[in-house]
């Protein structure tokens, strides 16, 4: 027989935006915030679905957003005007 694997789904939104982003995620996740030149300037863990992150403190660009989790684990691109 053959099992069915259940992969997570994790979206970030609005995207780009001026700093504050919705989490919307089927299962808690690790999330790290990684600037162009590698540097880890946000980071948390236990993220929950529904969440907010406030990341107007940085400066406008394009940011790697880390996500891992139990089934999740991707990059997102994210833009800050």
């Amino acid at each position: 027989s053959v099992q069915d694997i259940q992969v997570g789904t994790f979206s970030v939104y609005p995207n780009p935006s001026d700093g504050l982003f919705n989490i919307s995620t089927s299962e808690t996740v690790n999330v790290s915030v990684i600037d162009i030149t590698g540097k880890t300037v946000y980071q948390t863990n236990s993220l929950e679905d529904k969440t907010a992150i406030d990341l107007s403190s940085l400066q406008s660009g394009i940011y790697l957003m880390k996500v891992k989790g139990e089934t999740i684990n991707k990059t997102e691109k994210l833009i800050i005007k």
